[in-house]
């Protein structure tokens, strides 16, 4: 008979090992792929969660799928909503404007507190400035609320954030600075 007060030495990792081997080789055939779309509808149709698993899960496959188009993939500055209201953003597209061929910008400016959120604006080149921040830092500092800023002020890439925002923003001397 099994004695269940002894302890088996290394059960517990063996165990989590096979089910970690499972959950991997579940997507892989027809059965695992219908388990995981109950799942998923499931969670799109439950009344609090769905809200918030729809509108992320699509964030996050037009994020994947992006990367690999080359969108996504450049952080710039905007004057948004108004002028000297600076907001990062992520040019996703160019979209033609009128008959005489002018450009616009794409950028997707996101919201707090769920960066999948926000506005798509389409900006005239003029209005938009390159950094050379990386798109994953800058999500960083957009889902921290600006915390990680210290961190990011001393180790994002090889330059200091402020230096990289002041050589994107033009100054003007006639702004108030109060």
């Amino acid at each position: 008979m099994f004695n269940t007060t002894s302890d088996i030495p290394g059960l517990g990792i063996a165990l989590t090992l096979v089910e970690i081997w499972l959950a991997g080789l579940l997507p892989s055939n027809v059965l695992g792929k219908r388990l995981i779309d109950k799942g998923d509808t499931l969670l799109t149709r439950a009344p609090l969660i769905g809200s918030i698993y729809s509108p992320v899960k699509q964030f996050i496959e037009t994020v994947v799928s992006l990367g690999e188009k080359e969108s996504f993939n450049r952080v710039v500055l905007t004057e948004y909503p108004s002028d000297w209201r600076w907001m990062l953003g992520f040019v996703t597209g160019e979209i033609e404007l009128d008959d005489a061929g002018n450009i616009g910008k794409c950028v997707f400016v996101p919201t707090l507190p769920n960066p999948a959120t926000g506005w798509t604006v389409i900006f005239l080149p003029d209005k938009v400035r390159n950094t050379r921040l990386s798109v994953e830092k800058t999500m960083r500092l957009i889902v921290s609320s600006g915390l990680v800023i210290p961190d990011a002020l001393k180790t994002m890439g090889n330059y200091d954030l402020r230096e990289e925002v002041l050589r994107c923003i033009p100054t003007d001397p006639n702004h108030d600075k109060t």
